[in-house]
């Protein structure tokens, strides 16, 4: 029982000490990939930075951004998403059949559907943590890219365009 009452005093003493050290926490996505195989399955690779905080929450299983990423697209899509890899600071998803390839007279057609990260950071706010940390899900740089190397880019923007490109 003593030693369960230290571990708590310990995780308390660094879980407000890294409160005081890092002040304004923040998440922030660096970057956001989104890669479409020619059968429609694309990856999404985020990139992000968590403060200190955010790190120990994740270091010590309070918070999970691979699930949490998983999860939100699971619900967003009628596709079973899989996580593929996972670290501290990016997480690389696989949605099957995200993308539709269409047959035209002119090639095989894709659209990608819109997406708002404004959404997400909505949702991150109604969290209890939310007024300990500041929130910025406009990715840095979003690319998508298309199976035939084909790519379209978007700098700090919390809203992406569908975008429709046929090979």
């Amino acid at each position: 029982m003593a030693n369960r009452t230290k571990r708590i005093v310990i995780v308390s003493l660094i879980l407000a000490a890294a409160l005081l050290v890092s002040g304004a926490s923040a998440i922030t996505i660096n970057s956001f990939d989104m890669d479409i195989a020619e059968n429609g399955d694309t990856t999404l690779n985020f990139d992000y930075s968590l403060s200190a905080l955010e790190s120990f929450a994740v270091l010590v299983k309070i918070a999970d951004p691979a699930a949490e990423l998983q999860n939100a697209i699971d619900q967003r899509t009628d596709q079973e998403v899989e996580v593929l890899d996972a670290t501290s600071s990016s997480t690389i998803l696989l949605v099957p059949e995200y993308i539709k390839p269409e047959s035209t007279s002119e090639g095989t057609t894709y659209t990608t559907p819109s997406l708002d990260f404004s959404q997400a950071e909505d949702i991150l706010k109604e969290y209890w943590f939310a007024s300990l940390i500041t929130i910025d899900l406009s990715p840095g740089i979003t690319t998508v890219t298309f199976p035939d190397g084909y790519s379209e880019s978007f700098t700090n923007s919390i809203q992406i365009p569908s975008i429709t490109h046929t090979i």
